[in-house]
């Protein structure tokens, strides 16, 4: 098991604290405020959108997208269901739960490591889903009901190949400093078959993640504080993440006290955590260290998730979500790869970049490239030019970093989009004109180009209904450009069609629905 670092087992008492990162922002996410549902046999507290809850302002945070608080009552479970490209761990609190699968019959569970294995407080199981697999979760103890975390991550890149891993986590190690449970594979995006059965982790004890997240935990005594350095650290002194600012961390206190636990981050008043709530810790860079002060009646478990997103150099504190989608040549390639932007539709109002997974998978397939599918900031509370800027942000962001991380050449750079995705990707075209990043082609499929004239007032071929078919997005549309209507009316990134024709793609391809 991994040994924690002196810098995290700082666990002297704690009688007052200041904050000693004023560049972070937390905002807590208060229990009551979360989707619940009590189904009898499963009582189920849900931190972002899941099953039937939803909210568009909870749908990730980074790479983290679930984090299930559950509750499964005795001899009963979730029968067998697949799962595909994402990254699924369960931290055990309570109780026991079994993980099986098709290949796996029941008494023929295996040791720890990559089988499945029967789990008790202080395992941790993980699945890579992959290309495919499909598991079962149950209770199978006669009296106790199981109480564990159910977290899910969105890997680097899609189609890796399935695989499970459990571990067991000291207890005691857990009360004397923050325990690193995750950590990224060691080879990174570019692993080999054989370094992925390796499954080599970058922090040794640990379980490998294909992301750039690390997770910790501990159990923090009463009046006592630990630090969490955010970004990891390995025995060398180095940190266990590729990226190194702009950090998302996600600090987790679950209800295993009736009530007893509380914890305060970085000695803020306002970030004080009573059980089940959790926090968004913002803007934090490799190095910085979080405070965690236990200041409750009772010792407090305390789960933490380390993560990276895409930064918004305009919109300082924001960021966006990104998934990656790498080729199979790539395994074995050494040239760099061509790299190419997708924009995913939905009004402006939302959408996930998963939307169009089938295209961007296929595209990476068919070309070769290293295709990114990018979200950005949504109206009616984001509104011209935000998801343009976001656009271009992210553009500006692989320019830089595309190399770095995944072998691929921002100078063979192509942008796709869908619906209001293809305007976008026309606005980012038009932002890296004239550089050594100049988009070299598009495809747009049913963009929308040009939002001067509603849809009932523009020019319509022989035969078209008297009734726009499409009226009704007008109104959607306006939440986000139609506020400043009049002073945009002349902006060739919100119309495309007034574009100078030197700044768009040589190479385009319009595809319009029927």
């Amino acid at each position: 098991m991994p040994v924690p670092s002196a810098s995290s087992a700082t666990t002297t008492a704690v009688k007052t604290a200041m904050s000693k990162l004023s560049h972070a922002k937390i905002v807590p996410r208060r229990s009551a405020a979360r989707g619940h549902a009590d189904h009898g046999w499963l009582n189920t507290y849900h931190t972002f959108s899941f099953a039937g809850y939803y909210d568009p302002s909870f749908m990730n945070f980074g790479a983290l997208r679930v984090l299930n608080e559950d509750r499964v009552t005795p001899q009963t479970g979730f029968p067998t269901h697949p799962h595909r490209d994402a990254e699924i761990f369960s931290y055990i609190l309570s109780g026991e739960l079994t993980h099986r699968d098709s290949m796996i019959k029941k008494g023929a569970e295996g040791k720890q490591g990559k089988d499945f294995y029967r789990m008790k407080r202080g395992d941790v199981q993980f699945t890579t889903g992959g290309t495919g697999i499909a598991h079962s979760e149950q209770n199978e103890h006669t009296s106790e009901t199981v109480h564990f975390l159910q977290i899910w991550a969105t890997p680097w890149r899609r189609g890796l190949m399935p695989q499970y891993h459990t571990a067991s986590f000291d207890e005691e190690a857990k009360r004397k400093a923050f325990l690193p449970i995750l950590s990224p594979l060691a080879a990174g995006i570019n692993a080999t078959v054989a370094q992925e059965k390796e499954a080599k982790p970058t922090i040794p004890g640990t379980i490998p993640i294909h992301a750039d997240l690390v997770m910790g935990a501990g159990i923090i005594p009463v009046d006592r504080r630990f630090k969490w350095k955010v970004g990891g650290e390995i025995e060398s002194g180095e940190t266990a993440v590729e990226n190194k600012s702009d950090r998302k961390v996600y600090v987790h206190l679950p209800m295993t006290k009736n009530g007893h636990a509380k914890i305060r981050l970085d000695g803020r008043d306002e970030a004080v955590l009573n059980e089940g709530d959790g926090a968004f810790v913002k803007g934090v860079n490799v190095g910085d260290e979080i405070s965690v002060e236990s200041i409750g009646e009772a010792e407090a478990e305390v789960v933490i998730l380390d993560k990276i997103q895409i930064p918004l150099k305009r919109a300082p504190g924001h960021s966006v979500r990104a998934v990656i989608y790498f080729p199979k040549s790539a395994l074995t390639r050494t040239r760099k790869a061509p790299l190419h932007l997708n924009i995913h539709g939905g009004a402006f109002l939302g959408g996930l970049p998963e939307g169009n997974a089938r295209f961007c998978a296929e595209l990476a397939e068919r070309t070769g490239a290293v295709v990114v599918s990018t979200s950005y900031r949504y109206a009616p509370v984001h509104t011209f030019p935000n998801a343009h800027e976001d656009g271009q942000d992210v553009a500006e962001y692989l320019t830089q970093n595309a190399e770095r991380l995944w072998n691929a050449d921002a100078r063979i750079f192509t942008v796709s989009g869908f619906s209001v995705g293809g305007n976008l990707a026309l606005a980012v075209a038009q932002g890296l004109a004239g550089t050594e990043y100049a988009i070299r082609g598009s495809t747009t499929f049913y963009g929308v180009v040009d939002f001067r004239l509603p849809p009932w007032e523009k020019p319509k071929p022989p035969g078209y209904p008297e009734k726009d078919l499409l009226a009704f997005l007008q109104p959607l549309f306006d939440a986000y450009a139609g506020p400043n209507r009049v002073r945009d009316i002349k902006n060739p990134l919100l119309h495309p069609t007034l574009a100078d024709i030197d700044t768009l793609p040589q190479n385009a391809i319009y595809r319009r629905g029927a």
